[in-house]
């Protein structure tokens, strides 16, 4: 959990973090639906589930933006080095758990870490909501809805400054697959134009 401390006085959006985080409920959502026909044709070729490879890029995009990398720290901000992921589990008794995933560049060792986490809390029906810890992305899927908007449920105990991000049911479109995907963001830390870079970003490395 590398972090520094963020110089808000010297920052541009001084103004908005102030004015934003005084809000009982500063998030914002934007719901877009993003061009997957090599990310897909990408899992498929290296048998890869495709929810983590969609994970994966998110992340890889996300830890390029600092604005995804910030968090609460009182009434400052601190600057994490790294960003991981963790995401709910549907098991096949219909209920659910949580698996976190520590990101890494290397994708081929990153679905094996991973996968070996899913194995192992499906087998133990593992329930472990972790919290405490700060230096993630919340992801979560909804394979079965082309969703065009969506909320999240909030517990004031979670420090507020982290990221949702939800993958939707992918369709055809013309002659593309794409796919809803869903970022909530605390506004006191990001504007839409950070959200746009993230889009960008996640769009091109699915190309």
């Amino acid at each position: 959990m590398d972090y520094k401390d963020f110089d808000v006085d010297s920052w541009g959006r001084k103004n908005a973090f102030h004015f934003y985080k005084k809000f009982d409920d500063p998030y914002f959502n934007v719901t877009a639906n993003v061009s997957i026909n090599n990310l897909l044709a990408h899992s498929k070729k290296n048998k890869q589930s495709f929810f983590l490879t969609s994970l994966y890029v998110a992340l890889k995009a996300a830890n390029t933006i600092d604005n995804f990398k910030m968090r609460y720290h009182g009434e400052k901000i601190k600057i994490y080095d790294k960003i991981h992921g963790g995401s709910t589990l549907f098991y096949d008794d219909e209920s659910f758990g949580f698996a976190y995933y520590d990101f890494i560049e290397n994708e081929q060792k990153f679905h094996i870490d991973s996968q070996a986490l899913i194995h192992k809390a499906n087998e133990t029906k593992s329930f472990d909501p972790s919290g405490n810890r700060e230096d993630l992305i919340y992801f979560s899927s909804l394979p079965w809805i082309s969703f065009t908007s969506l909320k999240h449920a909030q517990d004031k105990l979670i420090n507020p400054s982290i990221p949702r991000i939800s993958f939707g049911k992918y369709f055809k479109d013309g002659s593309e697959y794409k796919m809803p995907v869903s970022v909530e963001v605390n506004h006191a830390l990001m504007d839409g134009y950070h959200l746009g870079l993230f889009f960008e970003r996640y769009e091109t490395l699915c190309r």
